[in-house]
């Protein structure tokens, strides 16, 4: 049987981060960044209004539709992380995909006042409560540390997308950007020239045929 590899991350602050990690029998091969937890905030992304422009130029961030990353990932020097909830991650993701979660599932009253109101509204609303992980720095900085030298590809559901259109004169807003946008803003050790967008995201992924698997 085929090893899943859990990298767990200690302490107060990513710069504090003590790094473990042990092999698990668990089907196909496959790795979970995690992060233990913190005494970090919640984060409070600004409009996409203003994430879109950073993102662009000031980190200039590039973008590569599905079937590029699947020929880049077929090399040595590049690395999917899927940033979704590590559950939605263990149910399928992209073969080969790293999970490092920037959102995490809000289980109702657990995580404080904020995130009660924030489960209940979305909850109403028939969506999965989710609000963002406050280890995703260090968890990233961890799977940066564990694959020297290589870009990061970052894929969520939807994609999204950075460039402007009718429908989106902004560009479409998606988890994987925010979560670009967050590693960027927060000083991440992986340096923004080794971040890439994936667009269309996993349901583009499926669509396209490419080979998924379970954790």
């Amino acid at each position: 049987m085929q090893t899943t590899r859990i990298v767990t991350v200690t302490g107060q602050r990513p710069s504090a981060a003590r790094i473990s990690s042990k092999q698990i029998n668990r089907g196909p091969s496959s790795t979970v960044v995690r992060a233990a937890a913190t005494d970090d905030y919640l984060v409070k992304y600004p409009a996409w209004e203003s994430i879109q422009p950073e993102l662009t130029t000031k980190y200039n961030i590039k973008a590569v539709t599905v079937e590029e990353a699947n020929e880049l990932l077929a090399g040595s020097s590049h690395v999917l992380i899927d940033v979704r909830p590590s559950g939605q991650y263990e149910e399928g993701h992209p073969k080969g995909a790293i999970s490092v979660p920037a959102f995490r599932v809000i289980e109702g009253g657990k995580n404080g006042v904020q995130s009660f109101m924030r489960f209940a509204v979305m909850s109403l609303n028939g969506v999965t409560p989710t609000e963002s992980d406050p280890d995703f720095p260090a968890a990233l900085d961890a799977a940066a540390a564990a694959n020297p030298n290589k870009t990061f590809l970052f894929i969520c559901k939807e994609g999204g997308t950075l460039t402007p259109s009718t429908t989106f004169p902004a560009g479409k807003v998606s988890r994987s950007l925010k979560a670009i946008w967050r590693a960027c803003h927060n000083g991440s050790k992986l340096d923004s020239s080794k971040m890439v967008h994936v667009e269309g995201g996993i349901r583009a992924w499926a669509q396209a045929g490419l080979e998924m698997e379970e954790a």
